[in-house]
């Protein structure tokens, strides 16, 4: 059978995030800017380049512009550090976002952001467009688990703890089949973007509703059936809550695509001897 082309989706802002909370190097550019983010960012992307040797690549960005999301939930990620204006320039990862998409720009490597448009659904709507490739998206994010099939791989990035979700490692560690995590993340709540599930609901009992009677839909429609009686009018009463935060889980495959896959290609050869520092000291960020 002939091996499928390779195409790596990278998580921009969940990738420099965790370079630059990660990493505690000093290292600073020729103009004293620390850039450790910078460092662990370039390093990553040549890292996955060489590991996965891909035809296609591409760095998706959240674009600052609001959301859909925020519009129907206000406290919609309400738990994250949105506002880094009083925080100093060594303390604020989104400084050095500027240098990181100068250094793509001069390995040829795309990146994008969508307006309107979170990073997630931008990364939703390539893997769902180029259904026939191999995929590999790069992120810590596990809503990206609902993408998760036989041509879709979320690999979750954590050093020697590192995690390739196929569809087989979705169901060992959650019990469910990939497309039902948005059901499963919708009762139980998403910590990470500030969405509550139903209270008193946890990952057990979550699991043996799905695999009991669905989707969030049928479990909603089939709530008399359920037992005990609390947990039946537990659903009942929640159950514009469990709509509200399916949707919101469930990512959009409607976003516009900046690039044509054409315009993705990268020659993987090409950094087989490429190192960040390397990169750095010729073009005098060092």
């Amino acid at each position: 059978m002939k091996e499928l082309e390779k195409f790596i989706i990278v998580d921009g802002h969940n990738l420099l995030c965790r370079m630059f909370f990660g990493i505690q190097s000093n290292i600073r550019s020729t103009d004293g800017m620390r850039i450790n983010a910078v460092l662990g960012f370039i390093s990553s992307i040549i890292k996955y380049i060489k590991c996965y040797e891909p035809k296609y690549f591409i760095v998706i960005f959240d674009s600052e512009q609001p959301n859909y999301r925020s519009e129907i939930e206000k406290d919609y990620k309400g738990n994250r550090q949105l506002d880094s204006s009083e925080s100093t320039d060594d303390e604020n990862p989104f400084i050095q976002l500027p240098m990181i998409k100068e250094i793509l720009d001069l390995l040829d490597i795309k990146h994008c952001e969508v307006d309107g448009f979170e990073a997630d659904d931008a990364i939703a709507s390539y893997a769902n467009k180029y259904d026939t490739m191999q995929k590999y998206i790069v992120s810590g994010d596990s809503d990206f688990l609902q993408l998760v099939d036989p041509n879709t791989i979320v690999f979750m990035d954590r050093g020697k703890k590192s995690i390739t979700y196929d569809e087989k490692m979705v169901f060992s560690r959650f019990k469910i089949l990939p497309e039902r995590i948005v059901d499963y993340k919708a009762l139980i709540g998403d910590k990470s973007d500030n969405i509550s599930g139903l209270f008193g609901i946890g990952p057990k009992t979550a699991v043996n509703l799905i695999n009991t009677f669905g989707c969030i839909e049928n479990i909603i429609e089939l709530s008399h059936n359920i037992v005990p009686k609390t947990l039946c009018e537990k659903i009942y009463k929640g159950s514009k809550t469990l709509c509200k935060n399916k949707f919101l889980i469930t990512l959009r495959t409607d976003a516009p695509l900046i690039f044509n896959i054409d315009d993705l290609m990268i020659d993987h050869l090409s950094f087989i001897d490429k190192k960040a520092m390397d990169i750095f000291r010729e073009y005098q960020y060092i």
